[in-house]
């Protein structure tokens, strides 16, 4: 537990010393989010603007609205979905490109402080961390395939259960349990990226399967600390819904509170992103004991 919550705190101080990565990856996060947004807000409000059905959509939910705005913009709602889709692509492969550097940066005892040595360091480690998106993706599927497969099972088990309790109770667990396997993945592919980099692995497979062993042989404190980086992500969404309850009027002075409570929800919602990085990143500087596969 000491060494969990040692590495915690070693996390937020690593990113508190390099604020302009953070200050960056949010201005990257606020330019998509308005790219994103505008041509949506515009086209919701041009619709609803035009037909008068405004106030019926903003005071209570008007499900033949919503119907009718669907079936009159298809066309335009299918050019917006492609151009999210694409959009969306280019967001993750940037992040992924930046985090490279950020994992260099980390890591590094006398990293470069200019910009430049910063992308030099993204494109270096580029190519490997795109492997590592491609084995998530491919995990994800299985999980999917899992899933789909465990339902399909309790359908069957569905005939013979005749209490609903039990039924949902089963639901439940099977959702809960690919959850955990989704967010335990996710750990070992930050500890990937981590190993990728700290010993400067050219191969991905190597690093993952070192990933595996450092959470085996770790096995506490790496989910102690998962399980506080998370706790902290979800104090932070409990905070910004308890404080956006007093500012939902409808007045500018409201709105523009409401904006800046958001963007500062975001600021720190990023800044916990690079704090999982960091955190894992010190957990494995600090406790990690030599051993290889390869």
């Amino acid at each position: 537990m000491i060494k969990a919550m040692n590495s915690f705190w070693d996390g937020l101080r690593l990113v508190a010393k390099y604020p302009k990565h953070w200050f960056m990856f949010y201005a990257i996060n606020f330019l998509f989010a308005i790219v994103i947004a505008y041509p949506a807000r515009a086209l919701v409000g041009n619709y609803f603007g035009h037909s008068l059905q405004a106030d019926y959509f903003l005071n209570q939910f008007n499900y033949m609205a919503v119907v009718n705005f669907l079936k009159d913009n298809a066309s335009g709602l299918s050019v917006l979905l492609a151009v999210f889709l694409v959009l969306a692509l280019f967001y993750l492969l940037i992040q992924y490109f930046l985090a490279g550097g950020i994992y260099s940066i980390y890591i590094q005892e006398d990293p470069p402080t200019d910009l430049p040595g910063f992308f030099q360091l993204c494109t270096e480690f580029f190519g490997r961390f795109l492997r590592i998106l491609l084995l998530g993706l491919l995990f994800l599927l299985t999980v999917v395939f899992i899933y789909f497969l465990l339902n399909g099972f309790l359908g069957l088990l569905k005939k013979h259960i005749f209490n609903e309790i039990y039924s949902s109770l089963l639901r439940g667990s099977v959702l809960f349990a690919i959850v955990l396997l989704v967010l335990f993945f996710s750990m070992l592919l930050d500890y990937t990226k981590t190993f990728l980099v700290l010993d400067k692995h050219k191969s991905v497979l190597a690093a993952f399967a070192k990933s595996v062993g450092f959470v085996a042989q770790h096995f506490g404190s790496t989910i102690l600390l998962y399980f506080l980086l998370v706790l902290t992500g979800v104090f932070l969404i409990a905070v910004y819904l308890v404080v956006s309850r007093y500012f939902n009027g409808q007045s500018w002075l409201y709105i523009g509170i409401l904006f800046a409570l958001q963007q500062i929800f975001i600021f720190f919602r990023v800044g916990l992103r690079l704090q999982f990085f960091a955190s894992q990143i010190a957990l494995a500087k600090n406790i990690r004991k030599p051993f290889s596969f390869f």
